[in-house]
C-alpha cells in the first residue's frame, strides 16, 4: 500500500468510526436535557446511564464541574442537582409492562357505595394490583412489585391515575382511575385541576422535597403541606393534600429510591431528599 493510499484508508477509517460514534457524546443541550428527566440529578446511577446513552464520562465529569460552581446547583453526598436556571426539573419516562387497559388490570378498579358514603366518588382499585398481576401473570414478587410502581408512575404522570383526597387527615382508598366512565362525577374538575399542578410544578415541588427531607432520615417522610404547595407557580393551583406523595410515588417508578424490592422500602435519593453531609461533589 502507498503511502498515498494508506492516508486516505486512515482518513476513511476515522470517518467511519465517527459516523458510528455517539452523535451527542459533547453535546451540553442534550446532557442536560437528559439529566432534566432524572430528576436534574448527576450521581452515580445517573452517571452511569448517561454513558450507556452514548455520553462520554469524561464529557459528564466537566459539564458536572461547570456546573457546580453555578449558584443554585446543590451538592450533597455522591450527587450534584443542577440548579433551576440551568435544568428543569421534568417527569421522568416510566413504562410499565401493565396497563389500564388489561384484562386483569382494568377491573380492578371499581366504584363502591362505600367509597362514595365517604366522600369518594369515582372507581379506585378494589383489590390489590400488586397480588393480582403477580397471581394472573406468574410474576415473582420482584418483579410484580417493580411493574406495578412503575405502572403507578406511569400513569400518574399520563394523568389516568390520581391518589386524592382535599384532607391530609383523610387517606383515599386507594387509586383513583380517572379516565372513562370512571371520570364522570361532580369532583373530577379538582381532580383534573391538581393533576395539571403537579405536571406544570413537578420542578419547584421536588426542589423543595429535596430541601427539606434528609435521605438518612426517611421516618420523616416526603411530604409537603398543601399549604406549602399553594403559589409555586402563578395561576395553577392543588386541592390535593397529597400531591407531594404523588410525586413521591412518580420518584418510585423511575428509580428515584435505591435498594426498593417486594420486601425492602428503600431509601430515597436527590432529587427527593438530601444527605446530611455536603461538600464537593463527588460523582465523577
Amino acid at each position: 500500500m502507498t503511502a498515498q493510499k494508506k492516508a486516505a484508508f486512515i482518513l476513511a477509517l476515522t470517518a467511519s468510526i465517527a459516523a458510528t460514534a455517539p452523535a451527542r457524546a459533547d453535546d451540553r443541550a442534550a446532557l442536560i436535557d437528559f439529566f432534566a428527566a432524572r430528576g436534574c440529578a448527576i450521581g452515580p446511577a445517573t452517571r452511569d446511564a448517561a454513558i450507556a446513552e452514548g455520553f462520554s464520562a469524561e464529557f459528564i465529569d466537566a459539564v458536572a464541574l461547570a456546573e457546580a460552581q453555578i449558584n443554585g446547583a446543590t451538592k450533597t453526598g455522591a450527587w450534584l442537582v443542577l440548579a433551576p436556571e440551568s435544568c428543569t426539573i421534568r417527569m421522568p419516562d416510566v413504562s410499565s409492562r401493565m396497563k389500564v387497559e388489561d384484562e386483569d388490570v382494568g377491573p380492578v378498579f371499581t366504584a363502591s357505595e362505600e367509597d362514595a358514603e365517604l366522600g369518594y366518588d369515582g372507581c379506585y382499585a378494589s383489590a390489590s394490583l400488586f397480588e393480582t398481576v403477580q397471581q394472573s401473570r406468574g410474576w415473582d414478587p420482584d418483579t410484580a412489585n417493580e411493574e406495578y410502581i412503575r405502572f403507578v408512575a406511569e400513569n400518574l404522570i399520563s394523568k389516568q391515575l390520581s391518589f386524592y383526597s382535599d384532607s391530609p387527615l383523610s387517606t383515599p382508598p386507594g387509586l383513583m382511575l380517572t379516565t372513562g366512565p370512571c371520570a364522570d362525577f361532580p369532583g373530577i374538575k379538582d381532580v383534573r385541576e391538581s393533576q395539571n399542578f403537579l405536571a406544570a410544578n413537578f420542578d419547584p415541588i421536588l426542589r423543595r422535597m429535596m430541601t427539606e427531607n434528609m435521605c438518612e432520615d426517611i421516618s420523616v417522610g416526603l411530604y409537603l403541606d398543601i399549604n406549602e404547595l399553594s403559589g409555586l407557580k402563578p395561576g395553577t393551583r392543588t386541592t390535593n393534600a397529597w400531591t407531594s406523595f404523588e410525586a413521591v410515588l412518580i420518584g418510585m417508578g423511575a428509580g428515584w429510591y435505591e435498594g426498593m424490592s417486594a420486601t425492602e422500602k428503600g431509601v430515597p435519593r436527590p432529587p427527593l431528599c438530601h444527605y446530611a453531609e455536603t461538600g464537593a461533589s463527588d460523582a465523577q
